[in-house]
């Protein structure tokens, strides 16, 4: 089962949000889509929805909070829609004229402003309605054009209003109240709606169905809804869920996104308080910038990894250095929101030839100036790119043999130049509240020297080989998979 429709987002969800989504998914429901309501609440939303994988959204307003949206509103919904992949639809939106909260023509303007986001974003549309039918059908009718779908959630009109709907592609959910004794032409509603249009949801936390009337609404009931679905349409349950789901999935794209998610995973796990609406209307603030939950400025740490460094001669023959230990720090700062620049120092030291032929080690320095581009910079995980320039400074141990030296005497041959570097990696950011931010960066990064290294020995024979002392060109390049611990201070 899928609910469609539910407000786990809301502040009658705080205390125990983890144990009712938990109960929810013992009890047969996979996922859950959690429409927003108004701006100031846009980042807890995304916040909490992030922390589960069983969590998608919606972003929109609420026809009682059409007042609020202005241009700057309307570019943020936008945003996310397009930047964040846990949203899959745009709503809540749409009319509601039982409340006077906002002017009808103020209503109608910001529903037809989203309704233009989601065609051009292609899509579907959580659609409220109260007390409004006859001008939201008219709004659907004139925005339809072969690339508007939806839902018209918590479906209260009658039956040419569903036909209607149906005819124009639109899918339809029924809450708990089509369980309540009074719900007569809502069973006809329901009993006359084709299956392949028909949606679960709760709404909750609110229109909790019967028995359950007048106490909080919970994803868990969704199976009652479904019961009473089955009760009216005398079909088996397992047909309305097996249905409802496949429709659910059809109507969010929901198997494609799941796939995706299984390599592009954004989960979080701080959370914020979010909305109320209907009757209760308080002041809430959110916490971060709705483009950045994780926001990080300036951050530093250390570094740790292995260094793979491939030598190519100029014979053609390729010799590697496997695992050797890399370690160093990392300063970074974050110009734009896709946009991060660091730079990071990193030593790692070759023995592969001191037993053997009695010289000291291979030291190599490398400094490293790259950017990283993130095209998923909400999440607590985040996905990137790595391009930029290093310098790399090395000392080849050699051993000089001689008539004043007849044991030999060690010395180092210097070989300095530029790399590019280049790799892919992902972050997980740890929010410590007034502390900052702890990013964990895991990444695989490439640096190729942009020229050849010039010996004036050949590292490879014995010192004591005549064939040692020729002038030896060498390509290299360095694979070095890391781990660093930034740190974000709080400014």
């Amino acid at each position: 089962m899928i609910d469609t429709h539910c407000h786990i987002d809301t502040e009658r969800f705080d205390k125990d949000r983890d144990d009712v989504i938990n109960q929810a998914i013992n009890d047969g429901v996979e996922y859950l889509i959690v429409p927003a309501i108004e701006p100031k609440t846009f980042a807890s939303l995304l916040k909490i929805v992030s922390s589960y994988d069983c969590l998608f959204n919606g972003i929109g307003v609420h026809p009682h909070n059409s007042f609020e949206v202005n241009k700057k509103v309307l570019n943020e919904i936008e945003s996310i829609a397009q930047e964040n992949n846990k949203t899959v639809a745009i709503g809540e939106i749409g009319l509601d004229y039982y409340y006077d909260f906002s002017p009808t023509d103020i209503q109608k303007k910001c529903f037809a402003d989203q309704i233009a986001i989601a065609k051009n974003l292609q899509l579907p549309i959580i659609i409220h309605n109260r007390e409004s039918d006859e001008d939201l059908m008219q709004i659907l009718e004139q925005n339809q054009d072969g690339n508007l779908r939806g839902i018209l959630h918590c479906f209260s009109g009658d039956i040419e209003m569903m036909r209607q709907a149906v005819d124009l592609g639109f899918f339809i959910s029924f809450t708990g109240n089509i369980t309540f004794k009074n719900a007569t032409q809502l069973t006809n509603v329901v009993r006359q709606t084709p299956i392949e249009n028909l949606l679960l949801e709760t709404d909750a936390p609110w229109m909790a169905p019967i028995p359950h009337r007048g106490k909080r609404n919970e994803p868990k009931f969704l199976k009652l809804i479904a019961q009473k679905i089955s009760e009216i349409k005398s079909i088996p349950i397992n047909e309305v869920i097996s249905m409802t789901t496949k429709n659910a999935k059809k109507l969010f794209n929901l198997s494609i996104l799941l796939i995706s998610l299984l390599f592009f995973s954004t989960t979080a796990f701080a959370q914020s308080r979010a909305t109320v609406y209907d009757d209760d209307f308080e002041d809430a603030s959110p916490k971060e910038d709705i483009y950045d939950l994780y926001p990080r400025t300036f951050g530093f740490g250390p570094m740790l990894g292995t260094n793979t460094i491939v030598e190519t001669y100029d014979d053609g023959q390729d010799i590697s250095y496997d695992g050797l230990v890399s370690y160093g720090f990392i300063t970074s700062y974050r110009v734009l929101k896709y946009l991060t620049v660091a730079a990071s120092y990193h030593y790692s030291k070759s023995i592969e030839y001191v037993e053997k032929y009695k010289v000291d080690p291979n030291h190599h320095h490398a400094i490293e100036f790259s950017s990283f581009i993130s095209p998923n910079p909400y999440g607590r995980v985040n996905f990137y790119g790595i391009l930029g320039l290093s310098y790399l400074i090395n000392k080849y141990g050699r051993r000089i043999y001689s008539d004043e030296f007849p044991f030999g005497r060690k010395e180092y041959e210097n070989d300095n130049k530029l790399a590019a570097n280049t790799g892919l990696g992902f972050n997980v950011n740890i929010d410590l509240n007034n502390a900052g931010i702890l990013c964990f960066m895991l990444e695989w990064k490439l640096n190729f020297a942009l020229q050849k290294t010039n010996l004036e020995f050949d590292p490879r024979k014995n010192p004591q080989d005549p064939n040692h002392i020729r002038k030896t060109d060498i390509s290299t390049f360095y694979s070095i998979p890391r781990l660093s611990i930034l740190w974000y201070p709080k400014f």
